[in-house]
């Protein structure tokens, strides 16, 4: 299984949360794949570089080399661009980079792990699934149901 990395969960891997880190400790034992979203390295990059978090900064650039980047792809703004239109015709917009982020994990067929939950997002990337726990969220394209694995809960 693949799995992308929204920008806030690598925030809290950057600053050392155990928690975040023994989960994708659990999910690398496991075999799967991690990567990042190319517009998730483009908001944590820029907040390092204003920050001058310098320590982090190379600390983030190590991660990158060793899980790599989901580029946005032609594709990834053909997925957007629908889901764009149909967010438009509901009311219910989300931010350009939410977008793309989750356009990014249903091109590839990922689950994307963030700890944001809204109305509009629920609704912005359907058909996915969406589990709930304290600090998770998966979402996936294709699946049956909701079950517990690595990330408790992930889509199947």
């Amino acid at each position: 299984m693949t799995y992308l990395l929204d920008t806030n969960i690598i925030s809290y891997l950057l600053k050392g949360n155990t928690t975040m880190l023994q989960k994708l400790d659990a999910l690398v034992e496991d075999d799967n794949e991690i990567a990042i979203p190319s517009i998730a390295y483009y908001e944590i990059k820029r907040g390092l570089i204003a920050s001058g978090a310098s320590t982090k900064m190379l600390r983030f650039l190590r991660f990158v080399e060793e899980i790599g980047v989901a580029e946005l792809t032609t594709t990834t703004l053909d997925v957007a661009a629908q889901v764009y239109a149909e967010l438009k015709k509901s009311g219910k917009l989300i931010e350009d980079d939410d977008l793309f982020i989750g356009s990014t994990a249903l091109e590839h067929g990922a689950i994307l792990v963030t700890n944001i939950v809204s109305n509009a997002q629920t609704k912005a990337l359907a058909p996915v699934c969406f589990c709930y726990n304290a600090l998770w969220m998966a979402l996936h394209t294709k699946h049956t149901k909701c079950t517990t694995g690595a990330l408790a809960p992930v889509c199947s």
